[in-house]
C-alpha cells in the first residue's frame, strides 16, 4: 500500500512506521522509556514482530499461535530468530 501512495505521489516516503521499522522501535522505546534488554516483543512472524523487537535490543518471542512455525524460526536469519518459542499467549498466564 506504502509503495502505491509513494508512487502517486511521486518521491519516497520520509519514514517507515509498520513492523519491522527499527524508527519506530526506537520512538515507542522512547516515548515509553522501555529499557530494550528488560522488554519482551511478543508476536506471531519473525520477519515483523521478532525482526522489530531484535532491531533495539528486545528480547524476543514467537507465539505458533498464528502464522509462523518452529521451522520457520529455526529458518529465520539472525535478525528474526527468536529468542523464546510458545504455543500462545496463553503460556504467559500465572
Amino acid at each position: 500500500m506504502a509503495t502505491a501512495v509513494a508512487y502517486a505521489a511521486e518521491r519516497p516516503p520520509d519514514v517507515w512506521v509498520g513492523k519491522p521499522s527499527r524508527d519506530l522501535a526506537q520512538l515507542l522505546v522512547r516515548e515509553h522509556g522501555l529499557t530494550p534488554g528488560r522488554t519482551l516483543m511478543v508476536g506471531d512472524r519473525t520477519n515483523t514482530d521478532v525482526a522489530f523487537g531484535r532491531s533495539v535490543g528486545m528480547r524476543t518471542c514467537l507465539v505458533l499461535s498464528g502464522c509462523h512455525t518452529r521451522a520457520d524460526a529455526a529458518a529465520a536469519p539472525p535478525e528474526a530468530t527468536p529468542e523464546f518459542v510458545a504455543e500462545s499467549v496463553a503460556d504467559f498466564a500465572c
